[in-house]
This record gives structure tokens, C-alpha cells and sequence, in this order.
């Protein structure tokens, strides 16, 4: 998802090493080409019910584990944004564990510039030990990290909320790709992620696997022109089971690489209630990494993916509050 060249292939037989140390039996790299040639499967960031059922029935797989590249660079401050879940294998795929993590070098200067790291290699290694914690975590039954709760200054800036909040039971939410006004090619795509790991750490709300939806919309080749109609929300929650479908815009997008520039990230939300067709929260949410800081660079967030994390989290937590 960087938009530019990077060496996923290494991080991917780091990250292979993290899971081994966890004594997890790996599926070897052979036998999944094999069963992705076979069924021609060339999506890998998400799991659909063709994939899901193919290595469930061949391989006797239990769970898909898939891993997104948002953000590398190797040049001082290096810094990495990964994106990983656990996703059950079979034809009905669903999210078992979902984590993020974002690392910059110099996201911890301390005094005299001390905390800076330089070494990519350092930077990495840290990024996967905090994914492979958390995934740890679930594995012995501790459902992983949960989200701490986000800064106030992450806030939506505006905000329209009727949402039913229905006590005591699990509504289905469909978090389809947003539709992207930036000039990073993905962060529709990145956008739909961070809100897909927000609504699954939340209690009552059961993400749809984003595979699953990109199924269902080629299916349906379905094509948002600037966002999803009612139309589209309509069938598409039908289709997918359901009971809301949460769409947004997001206009920007901005990392920077070394010391200079300022990450941005700009985005609205939409949620359309799928018994009424009717819209029952939206939003608007823009930020900076220099928002709220006066002095010493306190407060300072030098990644954009760690601020998109906080900002869902502030807009799922604004859902929740109700009228």
C-alpha cells in the first residue's frame, strides 16, 4: 500500500520468524502458490470466500493471516506502518484478531536527542515484536492489545449523529473502501483498515471482512462514483447480511519523509442504516501532527497512520455515544 517501491518480500520472512517463535505451524510457501495458481487467486489483502474455502478443504488451514504495507522508508528518521489480521479460513471468512502498528524514529527523542533511532532494521524489528505481542495476546486468550482511548483533539471538527444504539445486541457493519480524493493510490483502501480495526475492537459491532466486501462489489460490479449511493448501500448490505454499511471520502492523506513537513489526514464518514435506508451518523474529521503542540515539540505525531488510528477510533467512539 506505500504507492512506491519497498522490500516486502524481507519484512515478510521477518515477520515469518515472529510467527514461528510463537510455535504457530506455518503453511510452506510452496504448497500456497500451489493452491493460489489453482484457483487463480492474485488478491492477497484480503480473504474471500473462494480463498477462504480453497486452502480450509486443500491445506486443511485454519486461518488466513494477512499482512498490509502502508508506509516504509529506510532514510533517516526511518519509519514503518504495518497492518495485520487473523481471518478464519472456509467459505464464510471472519476477522479472528486485528492489530496496527506504526513506528517512526524519531517519534521519541527524549533529552538531547537520545531516543532517536536511524537503523530501519531496528525500526522493523520493534513494529513486528509489537504485532507478534498482540497476536500472542489472543492466542492465549487475551483478545490482543484494546485501544487506548484518543485525544479529544481527535475528535470529529463536525458531526451529525441518530444513531439507534441497540442495547445489548451485535449489529453488522459492511466498511466498504473509501473513495479517494488524494494522490496516494491506496488510502481509500487504508482508510477502510483503520476503520475495520476500530469497529472490531468494539463491543457490539462485527465488522464484515474487507475480502468478503470486495467480493460481493466486483460480484455486483459495483463502481463508486464518488462514494456509495443508496442504492449501492441497499443491495450491498443485502448481499453481504448486514445491518449498516459505513462509507466516507477521504481527501488527504499525508505522510513525510525526514525531518520536515507535517503529516495530514482529512476524511468524512458516512453510515446508512439498512432497515430504513436512512443516514444515521455522519462526520467530518481533519488533523495535523502539530495539532495541540506549543512547546518542545510535546504532543508532536510525526505518523499519519497513528493519527488516522486515533481519529477512527474518536469517530467510532462518537457513533456509540448516540443522539
Amino acid at each position: 500500500m506505500t504507492g512506491g517501491p519497498a522490500p516486502a518480500a524481507a519484512i515478510r520472512k521477518h515477520w515469518l520468524g515472529k510467527l514461528k517463535d510463537l510455535d504457530l505451524p506455518v503453511l510452506t510457501d510452496a504448497r500456497m502458490e500451489d493452491i493460489l495458481t489453482k484457483h487463480r487467486i492474485r488478491y492477497l489483502g484480503g480473504v474471500d470466500a473462494t480463498t477462504g474455502k480453497a486452502f480450509k478443504e486443500e491445506a486443511n488451514v485454519s486461518a488466513i493471516l494477512v499482512t498490509a504495507l502502508e508506509y516504509y522508508n529506510q532514510a533517516d528518521p526511518p519509519k514503518v506502518a504495518l497492518h495485520a489480521r487473523l481471518v478464519s479460513a472456509g467459505d464464510n471468512p471472519e476477522i479472528l484478531w486485528m492489530d496496527s502498528v506504526a513506528i517512526s524514529g524519531d517519534e521519541k527523542p527524549g533529552i538531547l536527542g537520545l531516543g532517536l533511532i536511524s537503523d530501519f532494521a531496528v525500526v522493523e524489528d520493534m513494529a513486528l515484536s509489537r504485532l507478534q505481542s498482540s497476536l500472542a495476546a489472543w492466542l492465549a486468550g487475551g483478545g490482543g492489545t484494546r485501544p487506548v482511548q484518543s485525544e479529544k483533539k481527535y475528535d470529529p471538527k463536525l458531526l451529525y449523529n441518530a444513531w439507534p444504539a441497540p442495547k445489548g445486541t451485535t449489529v453488522s457493519i459492511a466498511a466498504v473502501p473509501f473513495y479517494n480524493e488524494t494522490q496516494l493510490k491506496r488510502a481509500g483502501d487504508i482508510s477502510q483498515i483503520n476503520f475495520v480495526r476500530q469497529l472490531f475492537r468494539t463491543q457490539g459491532m462485527h465488522p464484515v471482512e474487507p475480502g468478503v466486501i470486495r467480493q460481493a462489489m466486483l460480484g455486483m460490479r459495483m463502481i463508486m462514483h464518488e462514494g456509495v449511493s443508496v442504492r449501492d448501500a441497499d443491495v450491498l448490505t443485502y448481499v453481504l447480511g448486514a445491518d449498516f454499511l459505513l462509507s466516507g471520502t477521504v481527501f488527504e492523506y499525508q505522510d513525510v519523509r525526514g525531518r520536515n513537513g507535517t503529516p495530514k489526514v482529512d476524511f468524512g464518514v458516512t453510515l446508512i442504516d439498512k432497515n430504513d435506508r436512512r443516514t444515521v451518523f455522519k462526520s467530518k474529521s481533519y488533523n495535523s501532527g502539530s495539532d495541540g503542540v506549543f512547546f518542545y515539540d510535546v504532543g508532536w505525531e510525526p505518523s499519519a497512520s497513528v493519527m488516522a488510528g486515533k481519529m477512527a477510533e474518536a469517530v467510532v467512539r462518537k457513533v456509540l455515544q448516540g443522539p
